[in-house]
């Protein structure tokens, strides 16, 4: 939204949700709304309505698959996989 919050509304698959709320959050950071790019598990479960240990397993999945990065326990999408994510995220 205008004032910095993500919604993310659809039926989409929960790893794919996780991939663009951190591609969201990026954007918030990029556009100066957001001073961190970053997000932590717990973040992430409360922002998108997931569970927190579903969260926890699928961020960690998403790392080892090369979509997100961790740093410190927060996960982000690098400029260096943003083709792999647009892959990822148009792929059924």
């Amino acid at each position: 939204t205008e004032d910095g919050e993500i919604l993310i509304t659809g039926n989409f698959d929960p790893l794919k949700v996780i991939v663009l709320y951190c591609l969201s959050k990026k954007v918030l950071s990029v556009k100066k709304k957001t001073k961190i790019e970053q997000s932590g598990p717990k973040e992430i479960s409360m922002k998108t309505g997931l569970k927190d240990g579903t969260v926890k397993v699928y961020v960690r999945q998403l790392e080892e698959q090369k979509l997100l990065v961790n740093k410190g326990g927060a996960y982000y999408v690098p400029n260096f996989l943003l083709p792999a994510v647009k892959a990822y995220l148009q792929n059924d």
